[in-house]
């Protein structure tokens, strides 16, 4: 499987996003080609299977398509630097599981606040788990590489900003 080839993406509100370095984010992409059979993958619904950014989400639920509120608040905070922890899952939706690496940093937790405080929003998950998605799943089709330590305790240092509305535009800026 070709990481690339096996993408979807829709949005309904706006999103910040931080990407990871391209070395990481082509050893997260090597990893998935190697590890997820693409047979696996959810695909039913639109903004499912893989996704095209390998990126840490900073805020979903943005209610503004422009991305001059998202520059401004996290203008000058610098470089985000994120430690990787083991594989898991989100699997509170009964039509599939999202496969994901935990991710730990500060920064994050910092940026997605000020966010949360001083734009509006509309927040599906009350509380701010930082994670990596690798892909959806058909329910069980990832348990195979639940605890995987590929990743654990990598670091990862990266100010580049991804910002998509629901129209699809995107925006990319260092913080």
């Amino acid at each position: 499987m070709r990481f690339k080839d096996y993408y979807l993406l829709e949005y309904s509100y706006s999103c910040a996003m931080l990407q990871t370095s391209k070395e990481l984010s082509d050893k997260i992409k090597k990893f998935v080609d190697d590890n997820i059979d693409k047979n696996d993958l959810y695909t039913d619904e639109a903004d499912h299977g893989l996704p095209n950014y390998i990126h840490t989400t900073i805020k979903y639920g943005l209610t503004d398509p422009s991305p001059d509120k998202v520059k401004e608040l996290l203008d000058g905070i610098g470089s985000f630097n994120i430690q990787l922890g083991e594989i898991s899952k989100f699997d509170n939706d009964p039509k599939y599981d999202i496969i994901k690496i935990e991710v730990t940093s500060k920064e994050l937790v910092k940026a997605n606040k000020k966010l949360s405080d001083n734009m509006d929003h509309k927040d599906s998950f009350p509380t701010y788990i930082p994670h990596i998605t690798l892909a959806y799943v058909q329910k069980g089709k990832g348990d195979h590489l639940l605890g995987n330590k590929t990743f654990i305790n990598t670091i990862d240092s990266t100010n580049n900003v991804l910002f998509t509305n629901k129209d699809k535009k995107e925006t990319f800026f260092k913080t």
